[in-house]
Parts: C-alpha cells; structure tokens; sequence
C-alpha cells in the first residue's frame, strides 16, 4: 500500500511540474523557444505544441517561429499553427510570414498552410500581398544590381502585387 501511495504522489507531483512549465500569454520569444525545446524532448509533437501554444493565446509568428528554430520544419510548423487554429486566415497568413522570416520558400509555407486547412485562394492571395505591400520577408537583390532588397512578399510600396518576393531597387552596371 505505502508503495502505491508514494507512486500516487509522485505521479501527481510530475503532472504539477510539467504544469509549471507550460505556455502563458505574454512569453517572450526566448521563453517560447524554451517551451517548444521543453515539449519537443518530452515528446510532443508539432500539432500538440501547435494547439498547447494557441490555448494560451501565444503568438502565432512567436510560436511558428520557435518552432522552426528548435528544429521542427517549417511546412510541420506552419501545418500544426495552422490547424490548431482551425485554418483561420489572419493565423495562416502570420504562420507563412514567420517561415518565410525563417527562411522557408513562400511556395512551402503557402502549401503548409494548405494542408493545415488555410483557404488556398485567400492565403495565396493574402500572403503575396504582404502586408500592405510593406515589404516584408526575403527580397534579394541580383548579382549585377545595387539596392536595398526588401521587396519580401510583394512590393514594397502603397501597391501590393502578387509577385511572391524578389529583389529589390537598384540599377545594373
């Protein structure tokens, strides 16, 4: 009976600890990125961190973003934030824009937004876009141009285009 009592209590004790160490709302990156390496080495897997991180209202580009750092691909990543938020748009297209920052190609978020149940027609459309046509993500500039290379996800101006990225001003020699 002692043998069981004391079991009891340790399992309860593990089940308080590991309740400790759990997401909160208002993390900071480095604590995110520490509880996604936390649940990763305790075997959770990309949906389970996905849907724990989205019931304490974590950042989606935080949590996307920790996640591709502590190892988990990007297309796992931005699948798993996705779905856990029932593929609602705003989340889909702050999951792309953290994998695309994080060096996923646009076409591979896009599509991992897709399978996580993002509408193909609004991400696509949304994500090319950008933000506003601010420029955000990975623009390059060519080997025989000069310029500032931050076209990211569209155009980096008042009018948005659907260019998924590319380089940005400059002049050729």
């Amino acid at each position: 009976m002692k043998k069981f009592k004391l079991g009891l209590i340790a399992g309860v004790m593990a089940v308080s600890f590991s309740a400790m160490a759990a997401f909160t709302s208002g993390m900071t990156a480095t604590q995110i990125a520490s509880e996604v390496a936390s649940l990763r080495a305790a075997g959770q897997t990309p949906a389970q961190i996905a849907n724990a991180a989205k019931a304490a209202n974590v950042s989606t580009t935080l949590t996307t973003s920790a996640m591709i750092e502590q190892g988990i691909s990007a297309s796992d990543a931005v699948t798993a934030v996705v779905a856990a938020a029932n593929g609602n748009e705003a989340v889909a297209e702050a999951a792309v824009r953290a994998a695309v920052n994080s060096g996923a190609t646009l076409a591979t978020a896009q599509g991992a937004a897709i399978a996580g149940g993002a509408d193909p027609t609004q991400i696509t459309a949304a994500t090319a876009a950008g933000n506003n046509g601010q420029g955000q993500g990975q623009g390059n500039v060519g080997n025989n141009s000069s310029g500032n290379g931050n076209s990211g996800f569209g155009t980096s101006g008042g009018a948005s285009t659907i260019s998924g990225g590319g380089g940005g001003g400059g002049s050729r020699s």
